[in-house]
């Protein structure tokens, strides 16, 4: 009698399981198709390469560090989600290279990292970034300036052809240009931490850097294109309130810089490369050298003149 009954008990739901185990199937098709259709990793990659010489120095401490820089960059998309909301990464590599007093040319002086994880949001009109940069600078072999590092919470905008890759497949694509067609422009504002609720030493956040907020922006204008190759015309320029910094005697102030440079670009295909030339003005905290008592211009390029090759994807 019992077997008989479990038989008729099972009967009975076997409908139900299976409408429910068709609709759990169904709700994970859909929550699998809504994930692939939406969502997606490692969609897209930038990477920029440049080497640059100076030359007319006006101070020793600009031949000894300033003969030659290689700078690398490589930004990287982890998720997206529409192409509207993207996680990113982005990474930074410099090395400068000077000439010591012995004549030693292609001498490694300088190292700088940045890694900077953000997040961007991609309107019709404009991009906007919101991210933490960390950047950290050291000397090579050598010690006589301090190391420096800093967290920088960012907020940026841009147009939408503020990437090389964006800008030149723009003009590359169309047979005339509209002044916003020939103009890009990136803007960015950081604060510089140096606490964070008391749950982050200082020391861990912040490291010889004088500065405590700052803002700049970069912009670029094509005036001329035959062929596959761009005249542009790029300008830069940084503002920032720095102030004194225990064991490093920085006053406090106002910083700046503005950056002017001609570029010749050449684009083929995803690729392209540019001949670039300029200079540099700025108005930079100077730093204490632990070698002697004189001031040192750490991070000035004023007034160098500037000739270099850059290569982006």
């Amino acid at each position: 009698m019992l077997p008989r009954i479990a038989l008729l008990f099972i009967l009975f739901l076997a409908p139900e399981t299976y409408s429910t185990g068709r609709d759990n199937r169904s709700t994970a098709g859909a929550a699998a198709d809504f994930l692939y259709s939406n969502f997606q990793f490692f969609s897209e990659y930038h990477f920029d390469a440049e080497v640059k010489n100076f030359y007319f120095y006006k101070a020793l401490y600009y031949k000894e560090h300033y003969f030659l820089e290689t700078t690398l960059n490589v930004d990287f998309v982890i998720l997206s989600f529409r192409d509207r909301v993207l996680l990113e990464w982005d990474f930074m590599f410099i090395n400068e290279m000077g000439q010591t007093p012995g004549d030693i040319v292609f001498d490694p002086i300088d190292i700088g990292y940045g890694l900077t994880p953000y997040v961007e949001f991609r309107f019709s009109a404009c991009n906007l970034q919101l991210g933490l940069a960390h950047h950290c600078y050291h000397q090579i072999d050598r010690q006589a300036l301090p190391t420096v590092y800093f967290n920088n919470p960012v907020i940026a905008v841009g147009s939408k052809n503020m990437r090389l890759h964006d800008y030149f497949e723009n003009l590359t694509r169309k047979k005339s240009w509209t002044f916003n067609d020939r103009f890009s422009w990136y803007g960015r504002a950081g604060y510089y931490m140096r606490d964070f609720f008391g749950l982050v030493a200082g020391e861990k956040l912040n490291g010889i850097n004088p500065y405590v907020v700052d803002g700049s922006a970069e912009y670029r204008y094509c005036f001329y294109g035959i062929g596959n190759w761009y005249f542009t015309a790029r300008g830069s320029t940084m503002v920032g309130y720095h102030t004194d910094v225990t064991g490093n005697h920085v006053g406090k102030g106002i910083g700046w810089k503005q950056d002017v440079f001609i570029e010749a670009n050449f684009r083929r295909g995803d690729r392209g490369g540019m001949l670039f030339s300029g200079t540099s003005f700025d108005g930079l905290p100077s730093y204490p050298s632990k070698d002697s008592d004189a001031r040192v211009p750490r991070f000035s390029y004023d007034r160098l003149l500037q000739i270099g090759l850059k290569f982006f994807l």
